[in-house]
């Protein structure tokens, strides 16, 4: 019984942290916001919490190449051009940062582009970029994601969210007939069942 629960633990506290860090940033009512001069690089969702300030102002680790999304304090490196069939690829982009799959479009072009990160199936692979990105299933349709690329904002609004079955891939292969992006995680949390994606069109 307490192997169980140790096990349990070992295998879904990071997501349990993550959501319980989430649901008391918002119950403080602090929020993101995005100031490229003046912000600092990456303040966690706690340090968020017990800031003096309402607003945390955040600004790209890497202008670059970067995502932020304000709302669930989402700051990250975007590593480009990942060969997403490769799984050592895959895991090893996803040490250090969000991973942008090779041969869709960057945010200067018309297309999708296609950013992601997963909930590993190996309890013990489970790491942060692996826990941020389950905060995904918070986000809703209007909210806003930032890109930097080369130095330029570009800022998307979501759209739409589906969850697809590992072999529906139409949704990230589509040739979209305007700049937009498509981030992936796994769903549900933990486990390699389905895919949850969230669309969003540059405006």
């Amino acid at each position: 019984m307490i192997g169980s629960i140790l096990f349990l633990t070992a295998s879904f506290g990071p997501f349990l942290r993550y959501e319980i860090e989430y649901r008391l940033f918002v119950l403080s009512g602090k929020k993101y916001a995005i100031d490229s001069t003046n912000g600092t690089t990456n303040t966690g969702l706690i340090q968020a919490i017990f800031s003096h300030s309402e607003t945390i102002f955040i600004k790209p680790i890497d202008s670059n190449f970067d995502i932020i999304i304000p709302k669930i304090g989402l700051n990250e490196r975007i590593i480009d051009n990942v060969d997403s069939n490769n799984v050592q690829a895959v895991e090893d982009s996803l040490k250090i940062g969000v991973g942008r799959a090779r041969g869709t479009a960057y945010p200067d072009q018309y297309g999708n582009m296609y950013l992601f990160a997963h909930s590993s199936t190996n309890v013990l692979s489970i790491d942060r970029y692996n826990a941020v990105f389950t905060l995904l299933r918070d986000m809703k349709d209007g909210d806003l994601v930032y890109v930097f690329y080369k130095g330029k904002e570009y800022t998307y609004q979501i759209y739409t969210q589906i969850i697809v079955s590992p072999n529906d891939t139409k949704d990230i292969t589509f040739n979209a007939p305007y700049p937009q992006i498509t981030l992936q995680t796994c769903d549900p949390p933990g486990f390699d069942i389905n895919r949850l994606l969230l669309k969003a069109k540059l405006i």
